[in-house]
């Protein structure tokens, strides 16, 4: 009786709208012995809902007790649930590995239940809510990858989404689909075209909503406003800053109004505003928006924060407050460390070089360039890597594809030639049916090798388009690495003339000054950066070196070369900073190899090279 009236109690609780002492009610429910199995694990879900806007960390912690609760009874009632949630709120509390750990498992647990439903004792209305938290499993996936960079898997696990919302008919979840699709091709893949005719597709579906009373929902504010900050975003980065900053304040004036305690939100339509001012020039406009941002996320959202520290650290750079700049990107680095999110890492530490240089605290603007040169090559591989390893991906589905319509075709084939002995065998009387047959079959086997001949062709071509996208990418290295030799060329100089012009005024017997400039000119890192060039120069243009000799003969080595460099589209200045010639020589050998190519003054070099 007394189990019987606990329950009742709980129930009770849980039904209450939110006052301010739900939280330390449910906590002293949790304090009674009788409370186990699911319905602890239900309390705990309402404490996390509780307090995850607020904070997202302490809403892990009750939802990881949650996860030591005995279900046996009946692990599926609450498991799946739990799971979504904690990848939610690991990915607001920063945790992104153990966010996608929690994801996965989720998602293998309600496939599993997914693959099961063939059996007649699964209702419609069973199916309709395995569908549904298995998208949320997809969903929260997607966020996850989005956070760390991750494209491709991220805009793949949408799309699953997407299906999955379409299925139960699901115009809310259609709708902020799209606004996440439309956000990826925006940020992560930069195409702006198909980002806004997302945008416009998810806007469309929001208001078609709030055009129908009996259709609002306690969301539809907040996925309106979403749309409207991602549209201002797209209109931003197209230089329209007025339409920019008209919906980015009309999604911030709905959430401060209508939602004032969705801070999250609001922290982020703050930055967004902050970001559109700064493009503007209004550097105190952006300052108060990102400043209030910040406030409200430093002790309650770790997920944005690192975003928000370097507009910050750009903002007071641009105001010449180095000081303050300083602390926000020593705080993104840390974050970007911690975290190992590599775009991160990469900003702040370039943004730390700029502002050590503006401060004349050269050798730390060393470290942190080099540190930023490093991350920023780690984030164009994993780039690269991505779009080859999706390519791989579809040329192998589309050699499986063929593969399997050959032994289609390997099959009708076979049997054709059984039908024709069976006929040929067995009835004799029928001569002009088996010869009419023996045509078809000569007809069809025609068809097959022109299909097979086609097929090849097209593999050929695939092939060729593939390698050719490899040959764009180590091009697009190349040029990297050329423009990293003269950043850094430029760089030693700077540094080196500034410490003399200082040793000029009177510290001549300075024995660091002394030490540093020595050092500096004995360095050999241009010099072997210069060697790995020329290697990767040599090793990806061979083939060009040999049609050049087979088209123009008589080119020396030097001159080849500056075919090559040419080729990469480097200017005049660039290429005397690789090959440590004045620009006024590089013209000169432009000119003699213009000459032996027999090129008019009408006709572009790096035209001609490139045709070759």
């Amino acid at each position: 009786m007394k189990t019987l009236l606990l329950l009742i109690c709980l129930s009770c609780y849980l039904a209450l709208p939110s006052v301010g002492n739900e939280i330390d009610s449910l906590e002293n429910l949790l304090k009674q012995p009788e409370i186990t199995g699911n319905s602890r694990v239900k309390v705990y879900l309402r404490l996390a809902g509780r307090t995850f806007r607020q904070s997202p960390r302490k809403a892990v912690e009750y939802l990881k007790a949650a996860e030591l609760v005995d279900v046996s009874e009946d692990p599926m009632k609450y498991g799946p649930k739990l799971n979504a949630r904690l990848v939610q709120y690991c990915r607001l509390a920063g945790d992104y590995q153990e966010a996608l750990a929690y994801a996965g498992r989720n998602e293998a647990m309600y496939q599993k239940a997914w693959d099961d439903l063939a059996q007649p004792t699964d209702s419609i209305k069973r199916v309709l809510y395995k569908q549904y938290y298995l998208n949320n499993c997809y969903y929260h996936s997607a966020e996850v990858y989005h956070k760390i960079g991750a494209y491709e898997q991220s805009l793949a696990y949408y799309l699953m989404a997407r299906e999955g919302y379409e299925l139960l008919g699901s115009q809310g979840g259609i709708s902020a689909t799209y606004n996440n699709i439309a956000v990826i091709y925006l940020e992560g893949l930069q195409n702006t075209e198909l980002a806004l005719r997302y945008f416009q597709k998810s806007y469309s579906l929001n208001k078609e909503t709030a055009s129908n009373p009996e259709k609002i929902t306690y969301g539809l504010d907040r996925n309106m406003a979403n749309n409207e900050a991602n549209i201002g975003e797209a209109y931003l980065t197209l230089g329209n800053y007025d339409s920019a900053l008209f919906y980015t304040k009309k999604a911030y004036d709905r959430t401060r109004c209508n939602r004032p305690n969705d801070r999250y939100q609001l922290s982020m339509y703050a930055v967004g505003l902050g970001d559109i001012f700064h493009a503007r020039g209004r550097l105190d406009s952006a300052l108060y928006y990102v400043e209030f941002a910040y406030g409200i996320q430093k002790d309650n959202f770790p997920d944005p924060i690192d975003r928000t520290m370097l507009t910050l650290s750009e903002l007071y750079f641009e105001k010449q407050d180095f000081e303050k700049a300083a602390v926000y990107a020593r705080q993104a680095y840390a974050i970007g460390q911690e975290s190992a999110v590599h775009n991160t890492i990469y900003q702040s530490a370039g943004l730390m070089s700029r502002i050590l240089k503006a401060q004349q605290r050269y050798k730390e603007s060393l470290t942190f360039l080099e540190t930023a040169q490093v991350y920023k090559d780690s984030v164009f591989q994993l780039q690269s890597s991505e779009e080859i390893a999706h390519m791989n991906a579809q040329f192998v589905l589309e050699e499986q594809e063929r593969e399997n319509q050959l032994l289609k075709q390997k099959s009708a084939l076979t049997k054709a030639r059984m039908e024709k002995q069976y006929l040929i065998g067995v009835v004799l009387l029928v001569i002009t049916l088996a010869m009419v047959a023996v045509a078809m079959l000569l007809y069809k086997r025609g068809k097959v090798k022109q299909e097979l001949a086609a097929q090849k062709i097209k593999y050929e071509q695939r092939q060729k388009e593939y390698l050719e996208k490899e040959l764009q990418f180590k091009d697009q290295e190349l040029t990297n690495f050329a423009f990293q030799i003269v950043e850094k060329n430029n760089f030693m100089a700077e540094v080196t003339y500034a410490v003399e012009q200082v040793k000029k005024k009177g510290l001549q017997q300075h024995t660091a000054l002394n030490e540093l400039i020595k050092k500096l000119k004995s360095h050999d890192l241009i010099n072997r950066h210069q060697t790995e060039f020329d290697a990767h120069v040599n090793s990806i243009y061979d083939a060009f070196y040999n049609k050049l000799d087979e088209v123009y003969a008589g080119l020396t080595q030097k001159e080849k070369r500056l075919a090559a460099l040419l080729r990469l589209e480097l200017s005049s200045k660039e290429i005397s900073a690789i090959t440590g010639i004045s620009a006024k020589s590089v013209d000169m050998n432009r000119y003699r190899l213009r000459k032996k190519l027999g090129l008019s003054s009408e006709e572009n070099l790096v035209e001609a090279l490139s045709t070759v």
